[in-house]
């Protein structure tokens, strides 16, 4: 039901912005900008942890106020107006949110999976939950696309944030039906900046922060103009941006049960060698040509990237950071990620700015972002083996 609410809600913010006549390099950051506001504003997950002691709790009252964010947006729907700033003040609720609520699953969800299945489970969990966000990619875009030809797009888009908000609040029923094994790991700490920056027992977690960090500004050049570009610039319809969107997690569901056993055979850092070597092509291929069936190829490349990225990071981090440490170096990492996130997207807008938004610019900044890939991936080689090992599936 999350990956439901990611796939009709979510997916479409940049193109909502673009309906309401919002410019393109604007509508590119309204999925980016607020990501800075939000990690901000769930800074204060481990002192809400301490005091509700329970990451499950949190996690709850988080996605309860992650599902009540749309209500504005299918508003502003329904109205068919509201100001850049309303719309970036709403996203950044509803990213803040969701951060928030990450770390606290994550550390939660590490007591309720046994370690000897987890590369398993997760490898088939992700599939699951691909395939819910493809489906609701698809149905969203078909509404957007028959909403479009009646004219009465705006509707259409009150309509699937709805739908988004309803997934979120079945997510949650969900959520609080999960039992609370651990409410918090043994010894539950804060880690301090300072600490995590210079401490020698952090070093394994800080070299990986650093690598994804270096890899999400490359990737957040390119990636928040997609929607402009096939939108603004190639003019696509509807149906056809849904089915580009969509490809992307076809392409993990399809590969995500051979990238598990990747992880097993191999361990999660070879599984991060694929994915962060894949995305450099993932990139620059997209400035090669605008045929709908290579824009295909270019998407599915993109999603076995992502796939085993996604995958070797989750595990990595089970890997690398202790579960009493967890919560509070999440948090951290999340303001330090969502600061890469808007840092690229910057660059990105300066560069279409620069190079006069047309097809040429969007070229010049599918080719930066490849070469930025190309010198994060590198950093990976930095990363210190983790001592604690994911064992394999039984």
């Amino acid at each position: 039901m999350f990956s439901v609410m990611v796939g009709s809600g979510e997916t479409y913010f940049a193109a909502f912005a673009l309906a309401l006549g919002i410019d393109k390099v604007t509508a590119g950051l309204v999925a980016t900008v607020p990501l800075l506001v939000g990690s901000a504003l769930q800074l204060i997950s481990p002192w809400a942890v301490g005091k509700l002691r329970s990451n499950g709790r949190w996690c709850v009252i988080t996605a309860s106020v992650q599902a009540a964010s749309f209500v504005p947006l299918v508003a502003a729907a329904c109205a068919g107006h509201v100001s850049t700033a309303l719309l970036f003040a709403i996203v950044s609720v509803y990213f803040g949110a969701g951060f928030a609520s990450g770390p606290s699953w994550t550390t939660w969800i590490d007591e309720l999976v046994p370690r000897r299945i987890a590369s398993h489970y997760f490898a088939r969990r992700s599939v699951w939950c691909y395939a819910a966000q493809i489906s609701a990619i698809v149905a969203a875009g078909a509404a957007l696309d028959a909403g479009d030809r009646s004219g009465r797009q705006l509707v259409a888009f009150a309509a699937i944030f709805a739908a988004a908000g309803v997934a979120r609040v079945v997510s949650v029923r969900c959520l609080a039906a999960q039992r609370d094994p651990v409410p918090q790991p043994v010894g539950e700490r804060h880690i301090s900046m300072t600490e995590l920056l210079r401490g020698d027992e952090h070093r394994a977690a800080r070299r990986l922060l650093v690598f994804l960090l270096a890899t999400y500004f490359a990737v957040q050049v390119s990636l928040p103009f997609v929607t402009s570009y096939l939108l603004g610039v190639l003019h696509l319809p509807y149906a056809e941006f849904a089915t580009l969107l969509a490809i992307p997690f076809a392409a993990r569901v399809l590969t995500l049960p051979w990238l598990g056993g990747v992880a097993r055979r191999l361990g999660a850092r070879r599984l991060m060698w694929i994915g962060s070597l894949a995305f450099v092509p993932a990139a620059g291929l997209w400035a090669v040509g605008t045929n709908f069936w290579w824009l295909a190829f270019v998407q599915a490349v993109t999603g076995f990237a992502m796939a085993a990225f996604e995958l070797s990071n989750l595990l990595l981090w089970f890997e690398t950071i202790r579960p009493e440490e967890r919560t509070s170096i999440l948090t951290t990492y999340q303001f330090w990620y969502a600061a890469a996130v808007v840092a690229g997207s910057v660059v990105g807008s300066v560069l279409l700015v620069f190079h006069g938004e047309d097809h040429g610019a969007f070229v010049v900044v599918f080719l930066v972002s490849a070469a930025a890939r190309l010198a994060a991936a590198g950093l990976f080689a930095r990363t210190v083996t983790p001592t604690r090992r994911v064992a394999p599936s039984l």
